[in-house]
């Protein structure tokens, strides 16, 4: 197998950001530094796969993201883009929603000069060394302590969900996630939700759904969930999630309170009724965009790693 950057850094023992700034010559590495480097170099043979070691003058940012079926997705990127596109920046969209996947292979791709940073919202694993440095912002993916992470108030956004079910009497709720990881670890929203439904002592049940399978097979899954009508409300993690609950339950005459989360403006224009919690997409995507890039071009390392931005309810 082919040596790539992340064995280089273990190797000499220092981060991947060290050896991308020597390997790229853009930037300041001591000469003692360099030599460890070298000689891991030399040692295992690492060959940047386009054949050399060049200063990276690309303009170009990864964007990672799991798919873009979801709408939330394809907003936020359009957001990204017109923001790098502003800054003289343009995009390289990589859709992976493969857990065994590393981010270490995305990371490669800045050493050898394709890319300039990277915004990662896909379930990719890391490595144990240290990424702090490398021009890394992540989206609602905690990627490690070294990696900036953006999201919004997820835990306000359970709340508030939780307290407009319970304006609307509902004493029977089923919490349906769009995705099995949302439970292992349990996600912020529906922390927020339980936290307020066992506050009133309310009768809870969760469930998820595949997002990633097909919409049959989601419906045949949602329809096993509902059949018996027996929730006053579905709350889902998802506003796709939602839809397919509201399609299926209309189906057997059901109508329980139905929430989604995401309010994408796509989703809000075609169904403007749905209860949901919007997101500041286009403020997530200049806070991106804008943090990425002081990585990238001043390699800042006190930049703070967690911003949370504020939801609305949208009834």
């Amino acid at each position: 197998m082919n040596a790539n950057i992340n064995d280089v850094a273990k190797k000499a023992g220092v981060s991947i950001a060290t050896v991308s700034r020597y390997v790229n010559q853009n930037g300041y590495v001591a000469n003692a530094t360099a030599e460890k480097i070298e000689a891991a170099i030399n040692e295992l043979n690492y060959k940047p796969k386009n054949g050399h070691r060049n200063t990276n003058t690309s303009r170009s940012i990864g964007i990672i993201f799991p798919s873009i079926r979801n709408p939330l997705f394809s907003e936020l990127f359009t957001h990204i883009e017109k923001s790098l596109a502003e800054k003289g920046y343009s995009s390289t969209l990589f859709l992976d929603n493969n857990e065994s996947h590393s981010i270490d292979d995305y990371v490669d791709l800045i050493a050898q000069g394709k890319i300039k940073a990277i915004i990662n919202s896909s379930p990719l694993k890391t490595k144990k060394i240290t990424y702090q440095g490398v021009p890394i912002v992540s989206f609602d993916r905690n990627l490690g302590p070294s990696i900036p992470m953006i999201s919004c108030n997820n835990l306000d956004g359970g709340f508030k969900i939780a307290k407009e079910v319970l304006a609307r009497k509902a004493k029977k709720i089923l919490i349906l996630s769009g995705n099995k990881q949302d439970y292992f670890p349990i996600t912020d929203r529906i922390k927020g939700m339980v936290k307020v439904f066992n506050y009133y002592n309310l009768d809870i049940k969760t469930a998820y759904t595949d997002f990633e399978s097909s919409e049959i097979v989601r419906k045949v899954q949602i329809d096993k969930l509902i059949k018996d009508k027996e929730y006053d409300a579905i709350c889902t993690t998802d506003d796709i999630t939602a839809l397919l609950v509201r399609e299926q339950a209309s189906l057997i005459d059901y109508s329980p309170i139905i929430t989604g989360f995401d309010g994408s403006t796509f989703i809000n224009h075609l169904f403007p009724n749905l209860i949901t919690i919007r997101q500041p997409l286009e403020e997530i995507a200049g806070l991106l965009v804008e943090i990425c890039l002081s990585q990238s071009e001043n390699y800042k390392e006190n930049i703070e790693k967690r911003y949370i931005l504020p939801v609305e309810l949208i009834r």
